[in-house]
């Protein structure tokens, strides 16, 4: 749901709070991508949450003069708006956040430097989430709560698809030097026809492929790159 369309507040599920229909579906994405819930500090505050945080400010004299303008519950934050969370997690991946339309944005001045200053913290902007037209199925409870479904991690490449390290031998290609390749998490290399003694050493047989196994094998290593924040690199035997 986008646009003007009134959103649910959807359960994100394992205590971790609620949020906005699309901002929890985004979620459910990036979990699926990891393979497991991740882990959320805070997502939606109430006003009564959001003025506990404002308090807090005003008490202790912390955050300078923005800071009630910033988190009085009465000027709604976008966590007050359900489309933001901190998590400790998900600023390790934030590559794979940006992807899914989840941007830091809590930015100050530093020492006169514009200085990211909550790490921790995303906000959600579907505009600019590269999969928001993927399908995500709410779940409904008898008590009418919407909930997320069971992040079930992503299906398993096939056995031959799933090789760590191994040397590859494409049967199709006649050029030596593209034959073999070395597989790994984020790497993809050509190999010497001159190491093929090192390569069995280190690696055992190499796998036999033809060109659409060798082409899989190296969207394989590309999207694990893709999730490590990691360039793309190109296919040795078409140079694309």
């Amino acid at each position: 749901m986008g646009g003007g369309n009134a959103q649910r507040i959807v359960n994100l599920g394992g205590g971790r709070g609620h949020l906005r229909e699309d901002a929890a579906k985004s979620l459910h994405r990036v979990d699926k991508r990891l393979g497991h819930r991740s882990q959320i500090t805070e997502a939606l505050r109430s006003w009564l949450q959001q003025d506990e945080h404002y308090q807090s400010y005003l008490s202790y004299l912390r955050g300078g003069p923005w800071a009630p303008i910033a988190l009085s519950p009465n000027t709604p934050s976008v966590h007050q708006k359900g489309a933001a969370v901190d998590s400790d997690e998900l600023q390790q991946r934030v590559a794979l956040m940006e992807e899914h339309g989840w941007f830091r944005t809590v930015y100050r001045m530093v020492g006169g430097k514009w200085t990211l200053v909550e790490a921790w913290h995303f906000e959600y902007d579907p505009s600019r989430d590269r999969h928001y037209h993927e399908i995500v199925t709410l779940v409904q409870t008898a008590s009418g709560a919407w909930h997320l479904p069971d992040p079930a991690p992503i299906a398993p490449k096939p056995e031959s698809r799933d090789i760590e390290m191994r040397m590859i031998w494409n049967r199709d290609d006649s050029d030596e030097q593209t034959k073999r390749a070395l597989v790994g998490e984020f790497t993809f290399q050509r190999l010497s026809p001159l190491a093929s003694k090192r390569e069995r050493k280190l690696f055992g047989e190499p796998v036999d492929v033809d060109n659409t196994e060798f082409d899989g094998f190296l969207a394989t290593v590309n999207s694990r790159r893709a999730t490590a924040g990691l360039k793309p690199i190109s296919n040795p035997r078409t140079g694309k």
